[in-house]
C-alpha cells in the first residue's frame, strides 16, 4: 500500500519536514522493489533507508539536548524501538526473506510515521516555544546546514 505524503504531515521545519519526505520515497522505492524481488536494489534502498533515518535521528537527538528537551527521553526511546526495527528488516534482508520483509516494512512504516507525526510535532511545538530565546534558523545540524521554521 502506497503512503502518500500528506500536507498535515508537515511539521513547519524544513530539515524534518525534507528528511521525512525522502524517507517516504524510499520506503515506496523499497516496497516496489521488494515486489519486484530485486533483492540487489532492496539491499541498496534499505542501506539508504537506514543510513538517512540513523542521521535524521542522531540530528533529532543533537537537537534535543541542545535545547535541552524535556520530552527528550521519551522521543529518543522511540528512536530505540525503530533502530531495533531496522535491525529486524535488515536481518530479514540478509535471509532473503522478501514476502516476510514486505509485511515488516509495511509495520514498520506505518509505525514510523505515527511515531513522526506524535514525538516530532511535540518536538517543533517545543522549538517554536523556544523560539524567542532560541531562534530555530539558528540551531546548526550535524551536516552544518540549519533547521529552519517554516511558520
Amino acid at each position: 500500500m502506497r503512503m502518500p505524503w500528506l500536507a498535515g504531515m508537515n511539521l513547519g521545519i524544513s530539515g524534518f519536514d525534507d528528511d521525512h519526505r525522502h524517507l517516504l520515497e524510499v520506503l515506496e522505492a523499497l516496497r516496489t522493489s521488494i515486489a519486484d524481488g530485486d533483492l540487489s536494489s532492496v539491499r541498496a534502498l534499505f542501506e539508504e533507508l537506514r543510513t538517512t533515518t540513523l542521521n535524521h535521528f542522531r540530528e533529532e537527538e543533537e537537537l534535543m539536548i541542545q535545547l535541552h528537551y524535556p520530552g527528550a527521553d521519551d522521543h529518543i526511546a522511540e528512536h530505540e524501538r525503530d533502530r531495533h526495527a531496522l535491525m529486524r528488516l535488515r536481518a530479514l534482508i540478509a535471509d532473503g526473506c522478501l514476502d516476510r520483509l514486505a509485511e515488516a516494512l509495511a509495520e514498520y512504516s506505518s509505525a514510523y510515521f505515527r511515531g513522526v507525526l506524535h514525538f516530532d510535532s511535540l518536538l517543533v511545538r517545543y522549538v517554536r516555544e523556544r523560539a524567542a530565546m532560541v531562534s530555530a534558523e539558528a540551531v546548526p545540524r550535524a551536516s552544518g546546514e540549519t533547521w529552519t521554521s517554516q511558520g
